[in-house]
């Protein structure tokens, strides 16, 4: 019997990746799937699992998955997907499938970087109410000091978005290692995370989380420095900000609006404002929007990644692994 791979999310697999699986494993597809059962059934025999979907793989649903191998997560953020002990405990091995999604996640940056610094969402939300029409004039890019936290592929990559619009704006990074070529090349200033912290106008986290290096990086102490006019707006792993500092500081005043694409608890586990730890959801689109991973999610970046978890399927399969 050919070997199960349960694949999830809501896209087409291109016909030449489907007919080269289709020779050595017995493909099952969960496109559109709202609660846990449809996911833990067909997981339960599976031996491989390409994880496309919401979905977060915590050891509940690892434990029902009693013939798994292998986890490829579609994309880069392993942690935001797999409880990476669970799966350790289990003898199962996570894969990801880096720098394919990179172009994808810095053009939905841009594009919420923009739409902060307009005030769009506070705007919406006075619309939809018929009340407050929102007038407040925005700095135009070139006027403006970015940060960017994280000057991976990701976060050089809207450096270079940003840098194509406006040969004025201000842009300073901070990274664990520095990066002179980009400094030259995009005009970025390197700066600690206090200075930026204390002079920009938005700044956008780009970092790869790590339990121990980067767990609540950005705590009280530098969200304090927002001066009431700071947006955030994050881009990676939610934990890399402390959530209850970052509701403090909404609600005080320090920092004017945050973004996140994703959150604390994902999918089924997210009960909405209504049983937020950290208290964020409640607070309105005025002051902190959370969206649904989204970021990644271009037809083009997908098919890149579902062709390279393809090649790493068959290449197991060739191995006898």
């Amino acid at each position: 019997m050919k070997p199960i791979v349960l694949i999830t999310g809501d896209f087409e697999i291109p016909e030449p990746v489907r007919y080269r699986l289709d020779r050595f494993f017995e493909i099952r597809h969960l496109r559109h799937f709202s609660t846990r059962e449809p996911l833990v059934q067909h997981l339960s025999d599976a031996s491989y699992y390409v994880l496309g979907g919401p979905e977060y793989a915590d050891a509940a649903l690892l434990e029902r998955a009693s013939s798994l191998k292998k986890i490829i997560v579609m994309g880069t953020g392993i942690p935001s997907f797999v409880n990476e002990m669970a799966a350790a405990a289990r003898g199962i091995m996570v894969y990801n499938t880096p720098s394919l999604n990179c172009d994808a996640v810095a053009e939905f940056a841009l594009g919420v970087t923009l739409l902060a610094s307009a005030s769009v969402f506070h705007s919406s939300r006075g619309v939809h109410s018929g009340t407050n029409w929102c007038q407040t004039l925005r700095p135009s890019l070139g006027s403006s000091t970015i940060g960017i936290v994280g000057l991976g592929e990701i976060g050089a990559r809207l450096a270079q978005n940003i840098r194509a619009l406006s040969a004025d704006c201000q842009i300073l990074y901070w990274s664990r290692s520095r990066k002179p070529d980009k400094e030259g090349a995009l005009r970025l200033q390197y700066a600690s995370l206090f200075e930026i912290f204390s002079r920009a106008d938005q700044c956008s986290i780009c970092l790869a989380y790590d339990p121990v290096d980067t767990h609540h990086l950005i705590g009280r102490e530098l969200l304090g420095l927002g001066r009431g006019v700071l947006r955030i707006l994050q881009f990676s792993n939610p934990n890399i900000i402390d959530g209850h500092a970052l509701r403090k500081a909404l609600e005080g005043g320090d920092v004017a609006f945050a973004f996140m694409d994703g959150y604390y608890r994902e999918w089924t586990a997210n009960g909405g404002a209504i049983a937020d730890e950290e208290g964020l959801l409640g607070l309105g689109p005025d002051k902190f929007v959370a969206t649904s991973h989204k970021a990644a999610l271009t037809r083009e970046a997908t098919a890149r990644i579902v062709a390279a978890a393809a090649a790493h399927l068959l290449r197991w399969r060739t191995h006898g692994i």
